[in-house]
């Protein structure tokens, strides 16, 4: 039963008016409890069958504006380079050398057999004039490169698999066969390190908590929640580009939330029904304060989040979008399936307690946190000058930190992508890797181009930081040209980026 003041409190008053929402719905929730179950896994499963339905695909539009690469890549868009695009490699590599008949033999029918079954590639083998470059000083390691017509993401990854399995029935003793590119990789985004993370959240609740169902039920809302937002994530890919990892970030950003925002209602709602109330009203009390600051901070987080749209890269603007839904809908989950699974529970909250747990009597003024507590309130500004200190120290990493991205070298050895990776820097040096592309307007067409290949030579001529530089190559019209320049250093050094600078300040 409601006291006088929260039944007879003025409607007028603002926060009193919210206060009364949350009660609304906490008390709504409690009493119709299995209809709100019922609408969760209906939500849950139909989601999943509206982005099944739709159909769709991840789609990584990654977008600089305002920088020379953006202006390079929109060069390219407008000339027919744009058709073709180097993805992948075929490394490999034979202890006799790749011009050992049955190496040869065996790789030509490979490169052949994937021109023939894959649709829309080319391949250009180091056995032709045109791949003479991917064969290695010695011609004990070469490459072949592959270039597709731009599909979808789960088209290259389905093509990948097939173009390994073709390579899979060679067998040619000393003969090393490795793939490069992301359509090949065989590390799944996702998965084992989210299982990780839940497992360790079950074992820290479940001792924190003592109790199982104290610990199931934070677990089980933010799932609820994560999967749903996952499955809308599905259906919004269609009108929104998002990277693959989409999904993966989803879980990770929901799963932390999830969680969190679950575990204050919980706390809340054991503490009053070791005050003395009764279960129902327990929940309302639980969600009209905790559930307040659930909503306050799940408002925070998307809002937060959306704030890199300000980055206006693309790749991070369909990732902002994801993570917003998973946070939102963990959040909804948070303040309207757990009360409802609290009115299944009731008083079992700490039924299958474990055996050390200490039951708690609604005495909790000698706790260690209170006193900590007192502690930091009766001496403000030492602690406040200590935990500063203590940030500055952690933050140092922060000034020698440069940003970028992974690539294949950061990937396990078991994966065949970084396998390639390794035999591409032991042929070739590690900056081939990561060549760096040039790209020109040529109005003058020929002339253009000569002048070019002019470049090429003075990069080739001693350039420090440049191990190679290629001639330039006209698109079909002789309006676009572009070259290829290979540092002599892997792509995420430091004197690779410093090379970029120079290239772009000094030498062009």
């Amino acid at each position: 039963m409601m006291n006088s003041w929260e039944r007879w409190a003025p409607v007028t008053n603002a926060r009193v008016t919210y206060d009364g929402m949350l009660q609304r719905l906490a008390r709504t929730m409690y009493r119709r409890r299995r209809y709100v179950l019922i609408a969760w896994i209906v939500l849950l499963f139909g989601a999943f069958f509206a982005s099944s339905a739709l159909g769709g695909a991840f789609r990584t539009e990654f977008k600089l504006p305002g920088t020379e690469s953006q202006a390079a890549f929109d060069l390219l868009e407008k000339s027919s380079f744009r058709n073709r695009q180097v993805l992948a490699q075929i490394v490999f590599g034979a202890d006799d050398g790749i011009e050992q008949p049955a190496v040869k033999a065996a790789m030509e029918a490979l490169f052949a057999e994937v021109e023939d079954r894959i649709p829309d590639v080319a391949v250009i083998s180091p056995y032709r004039e045109a791949g003479a470059r991917q064969v290695a000083r010695g011609a004990k390691i070469a490459y072949a490169e592959i270039n597709f017509a731009d599909r979808s993401a789960e088209a290259f990854t389905e093509q990948g698999k097939e173009i390994k399995a073709l390579a899979e029935k060679i067998d040619v003793p000393g003969l090393t066969i490795e793939f490069g590119g992301d359509l090949f990789t065989t590390a799944e985004i996702g998965g084992a390190s989210e299982a990780i993370g839940l497992a360790a959240a079950m074992i820290i609740l479940l001792l924190a908590f003592g109790s199982v169902l104290a610990m199931g039920l934070p677990i089980g809302t933010a799932l609820f929640g994560i999967g749903t937002g996952i499955a809308i994530v599905l259906t919004v890919r269609n009108l929104v580009a998002m990277p693959d990892f989409t999904t993966a970030a989803v879980a990770m950003v929901g799963l932390g939330v999830g969680i969190d925002y679950a575990l204050f209602i919980v706390t809340r709602y054991r503490e009053n029904l070791n005050a003395g109330l009764d279960p129902e009203r327990s929940v309302i009390r639980a969600v009209d304060t905790a559930g307040r600051a659930v909503l306050f901070a799940g408002t925070t987080v998307v809002i937060s989040v959306l704030g890199l749209l300000l980055m206006k890269t693309s790749i991070m603007r369909g990732v902002a979008i994801g993570i917003s839904i998973g946070v939102l809908t963990t959040m909804l989950a948070s303040v309207t399936l757990l009360p409802a699974l609290l009115g299944f529970v009731g008083r079992n909250i700490d039924k299958w307690s474990l055996p050390h747990r200490k039951h708690l009597d609604g005495d909790v003024k000698e706790s260690g946190w209170v006193r900590w507590s007192h502690l930091i309130q009766r001496r403000p500004w030492p602690a406040a000058i200590i935990g500063l200190v203590v940030l500055l120290l952690l933050a140092i990493p922060l000034l020698s930190m440069r940003l970028g991205f992974t690539d294949a070298g950061n990937r396990p050895e078991s994966d065949t992508t970084r396998r390639s990776y390794d035999l591409i820097a032991q042929g070739f040096g590690p900056g081939f890797n990561g060549p760096l592309l040039l790209a020109a307007e040529t109005p003058n067409g020929a002339a253009d181009v000569a002048v070019l290949n002019t470049l090429s030579a003075a990069l080739n001529d001693g350039t420090e930081g440049v191990a190679f530089a290629t001639p330039a190559q006209a698109n079909d019209d002789g309006t676009v040209a572009v070259m290829q320049v290979f540092p002599t250093t892997d792509p995420q050094a430091k004197a690779t980026a410093d090379l970029v600078n120079r290239l772009r300040d000094v030498l062009i």
